[in-house]
């Protein structure tokens, strides 16, 4: 039985996600990581 979820909308919309991370959120997760490594590791410390 097909799954009736897996539409071409939905296809489309995933298509359009994987695209968006990869060009705008991809590039910078380094940096990003980076930047918040002191306040996450504080957090983590805390338990």
């Amino acid at each position: 039985m097909l799954n009736p979820y897996l539409t071409e909308t939905r296809k489309a919309f995933q298509d359009m996600l994987v695209r968006f991370v990869a060009t705008q959120m991809t590039p910078y997760i380094d940096e990003w990581d980076e930047a918040n490594r002191g306040g996450l590791a504080r957090i983590m410390r805390r338990g």
